[in-house]
């Protein structure tokens, strides 16, 4: 109950930091706006860099902690949402946020706890599947692979979906 409060309590400071973000950097960018009349075309550029980075730093603290790797073996990696490439190795304890993709490579394999309602995705290997959840629905797109769930029933209060490229299982009620 303390884990889940302290969570809920870092999701809202992120929030709070985001907006605080935002409404500085444009104060900042109405200032230089002001400014740009002598030399627009280097404010134009200083403009466009600082809403760049503004753009990165929001999807970076937006990004919610939805489940825990409880255990991975082998070459498994996570491509954080809004990231390239999958670019970080996983290890046990490490947050996975919505918005995430899981790249689970030969021989290896990892286990997903929701922090919700505790339902578990075990990840088998060469997968490569992303979290995806709204206010109502949790969807897992595995875009190739072998997953296996185990889903909890107290404490959901989502669908659960898991989305393939050619079919749609879902998990409502009891």
């Amino acid at each position: 109950m303390v884990k889940q409060a302290k969570e809920n309590i870092g999701n809202e400071l992120k929030k709070t930091v985001q907006i605080n973000l935002c409404t500085n950097a444009l104060k900042f960018l109405i200032f230089i706006d002001k400014l740009s009349s002598n030399n627009t075309e280097m404010f134009a550029t200083m403009k466009k860099s600082i809403l760049f980075i503004v753009i990165i730093f929001s999807n970076i603290l937006l990004a919610e902690t939805i489940g825990r790797v409880m255990k991975s073996n082998g070459t498994v990696l996570i491509k954080p949402m809004g990231s390239p490439s999958y670019s970080v190795a996983v290890k046990p304890g490490q947050a996975v946020s919505n918005g995430d993709a899981i790249r689970v490579g030969e021989a290896s394999f990892a286990v997903v706890i929701f922090l919700d309602d505790k339902s578990v995705v075990k990840i088998r290997e060469n997968t490569d599947f992303q979290f995806v959840e709204t206010s109502n629905t949790r969807s897992l797109i595995i875009d190739q692979g072998t997953t296996l769930h185990n889903v909890n029933k107290e404490n959901r209060k989502k669908t659960y979906r898991v989305e393939t490229p050619v079919s749609v299982a879902s998990v409502k009620g009891t």
